[in-house]
C-alpha cells in the first residue's frame, strides 16, 4: 500500500524498499496490489522495473545465478497466481525472463513445481517464440 501511496503522489514507489529495491519479489507483490487498484501506470512502473532487473542479470551463470534464480521464481509465483492469462504486463516480462533463463531453470524444483500447478505458464512458456534462445545447448 505504501508503493501505491507514494505512486499516487509522483513518488518512485520503489525507494520504500531500500535493499530490496535490486528484488523482483517486491516488486512483483507491487504489481498484484497496483492490478488489485487498477492503478495501469503503477503496474506499468513495476513491470518496467521486473524487466530492467532481469535484463540486469541475464548474464549470471552457475553459483552466481543461484540467489536471481531463486528470487525469479519467487516473483513468478506470485505473478502467475495473482494475475490472469490475459495479462500482457508482469506476465509477458516473467514469462519472457523465464524463456530467456530456461536452462538454468528447467531443473530446479521451484519451476517444475509451478509448472505442475499452472498448465497456462506452461502453455505460455511452450509458445513462446525465443523458446530455442532460452534453450541453447540443451
Amino acid at each position: 500500500m505504501i508503493a501505491l501511496l507514494r505512486h499516487i503522489y509522483h513518488l518512485p514507489y520503489y525507494e520504500f524498499l531500500a535493499n530490496e529495491a535490486s528484488l523482483l519479489r517486491p516488486h512483483a507483490m507491487v504489481y498484484i496490489v497496483a492490478d488489485k487498484y487498477q492503478v495501469e501506470s503503477l503496474k506499468l512502473a513495476a513491470s518496467i522495473n521486473m524487466e530492467g532487473i532481469i535484463d540486469a542479470h541475464k548474464h549470471l551463470r552457475g553459483d552466481a545465478a543461484r540467489p536471481f534464480i531463486d528470487d525469479f521464481l519467487e516473483a513468478l509465483r506470485i505473478i502467475v497466481t495473482g494475475t490472469t492469462t490475459s495479462d500482457q504486463l508482469a506476465r509477458k516480462v516473467m514469462v519472457e525472463g523465464c524463456v530467456t533463463k530456461l536452462e538454468s531453470m528447467q531443473k530446479h524444483p521451484a519451476l517444475l513445481s509451478l509448472l505442475e500447478e499452472s498448465t497456462d505458464l506452461c502453455s505460455e512458456i511452450i509458445g513462446h517464440l525465443d523458446l530455442e534462445s532460452g534453450m541453447s545447448g540443451a
